[in-house]
């Protein structure tokens, strides 16, 4: 809840675009005398190469005290109003309505972290619709906030349509912020957010999207027929099954209670022998195809952190044995255990101790295993399947279907040569307790009431 901007953009921007992002911030944030920090609103803002970073600065004397608790610009609010000036004008039901943005009564300039990344990092709730993903920044009207309103406007000019800016203001609180745009770097009077109306307007003016001539939609049902024909050609005579890997994008809204994705690919990798899932063979398969070798044998999401060995309270907030550290670097994540635990072995050592309060926090190490091999049969859920993360979580997923699923649709990924197979025998009558399998010159006991042997 408070005053805030949204933006959806895709995962990543090109050098060459970001290089004109954080130019054209950064001189705009230079021209407009409005003190800003880092994240924290202390330091220095950021503006490189891999991302531009800022907060309001904690230290903003110069302007107006109003703007503690949770604040809302009324319908003709402008500016920044300087310390002395009263910027309250009213109230809604969560706090204060004002003329202009302030500050708090210490002089606070900063609220939340303004932040944009040349390459978006992946968060677990991460929800992106048509592969465009969803962050925002809640500024409370604060002064800083005209700066993150023109900051968006920069990024709204280099990347057009990949860029998608909406607000808790309307259109003409953001006029102030595209006259500066206008004034600093030449252009931004064009500028409009993305709105109901926005939306329509821009319908009207698409280009419809060409009908395909039927002898073009025959075109397309020949080359899906010679796919399905050239993958059914790779069958080897015992597979009773597909393996698919399936590309997905988590479609959900947490805020509606929805949970759900879409699949944007499905691409067939491998086979599988018998009527029961078989894990090695779809990890087997995953490692052949190159979007999937981060699921294929021994693989799964690993992470090292750092945790407390012994429990400390300290000021009231208490951390028990086996907490995650805050202090000592963000989590690194391995698709192996070897990885992680080399990973552990280079750092020479435990982490270093903290003092809390003259209580001191003793750390250790530590490798989270989250398997990547998901076993939902139950009511409503998904089935068997490999995947990093969650059900809906955008990302590939490896999974099989029998072979009446229809391929219509697939890509070709099968590897040019099938999958060698030992032969199988039957057990004489004596041996009738000890079935046994032969596979590459080997013989291996099984279990003697397993109805299939998997190889």
């Amino acid at each position: 809840m408070g005053y805030t901007h949204y933006w959806r953009r895709q995962s990543e921007i090109t050098p060459e675009k970001w290089a004109l992002i954080v130019r054209d911030c950064k001189r705009l944030c230079d021209s407009i005398p409005i003190p800003l920090g880092d994240g924290a609103g202390e330091g220095d803002p950021v503006f490189d190469d891999k991302a531009i970073v800022f907060n309001g600065s904690v230290n903003s004397q110069s302007f107006s005290r109003d703007g503690g608790g949770l604040n809302w610009p009324a319908a003709k609010a402008e500016g920044a109003a300087t310390v002395g000036n009263n910027t309250e004008c009213g109230s809604w039901f969560a706090g204060k309505m004002l003329s202009s943005r302030a500050v708090d009564d210490n002089g606070d300039g900063s609220y939340e972290t303004f932040a944009i990344e040349r390459v978006r990092p992946r968060y677990e709730n991460d929800a992106p619709r048509q592969m465009f993903f969803f962050d925002c920044c809640k500024t409370n009207y604060r002064p800083y906030d005209l700066l993150v309103q023109g900051c968006l406007i920069v990024c709204k000019e280099h990347l057009g349509e990949a860029f998608i800016v909406s607000s808790d203001g309307e259109q003409s609180q953001w006029n102030e912020a595209a006259d500066g745009c206008q004034v600093f770097l030449g252009y931004g009077l064009t500028f409009e957010l993305d709105t109901a109306e926005a939306r329509d307007k821009a319908d009207k003016a698409r280009i419809p999207v060409p009908v395909p001539s039927p002898g073009e939609l025959a075109e397309i049902a020949a080359k899906r027929a010679a796919t399905v024909a050239g993958i059914l050609a790779k069958r080897p005579p015992w597979a009773t099954a597909v393996i698919v890997a399936e590309l997905q994008c988590n479609e959900s809204d947490s805020q509606s209670d929805y949970f759900a994705h879409s699949t944007k690919r499905v691409v067939a990798i491998g086979w599988r022998k018998g009527k029961r899932e078989n894990f090695k063979a779809l990890r087997k398969a995953a490692a052949g195809f190159s979007e999937t070798v981060h699921l294929g044998p021994d693989c799964n999401e690993y992470t090292v952190r750092a945790v407390f060995t012994n429990d400390v309270t300290s000021n009231g907030s208490a951390y028990w044995k086996g907490s995650y550290s805050h202090w000592h670097g963000e989590p690194e994540e391995f698709k192996t255990l070897v990885e992680a635990e080399a990973c552990v072995a280079a750092k020479g050592g435990p982490p270093h101790d903290i003092s809390f309060d003259g209580t001191i926090g003793h750390f250790e190490w530590n490798i989270r295993c989250e398997d990547v091999e998901h076993r939902e049969c139950w009511s409503m859920g998904g089935g068997n399947y490999l995947k990093a993360g969650g059900r809906h979580n955008s990302g590939w997923c490896v999974r099989s279907h029998e072979l009446s699923y229809s391929l219509e649709g697939m890509e070709d990924g099968m590897p040019s040569e099938p999958p060698a197979v030992g032969k199988t025998r039957k057990a004489k009558p004596a041996e009738a307790h000890k079935p046994i399998v032969e596979a590459a010159g080997d013989t291996v006991e099984i279990d003697p009431f397993a109805e299939y042997a998997f190889i």
